[in-house]
């Protein structure tokens, strides 16, 4: 819970750095907000986090097709 909070205030810093069109420095933001600069590089660049939800299929969903036509 704590690092969606530094994540958000992160997100606000570099709107509003975009909207001044100031450049960010990665380190400085990373010392401030207590994240790796990678990360705040990574979040300037336009990540949006993990998506809750996976779309990969099963790997039996290949052998349940066989199941019902063989019947």
């Amino acid at each position: 819970m704590q690092l969606e909070m530094k994540i958000n205030n992160l997100r606000k810093d570099l709107s509003f750095m975009k909207q001044a069109e100031i450049k960010p420095n990665y380190k400085a933001l990373g010392d401030k907000h207590g994240i790796n600069q990678r990360t705040v590089k990574k979040y300037h660049e336009g990540y949006e986090g993990k998506p809750s939800k996976r779309n990969k299929a099963s790997k039996l969903d290949k052998y349940k097709e066989e199941k019902y036509t063989s019947s």
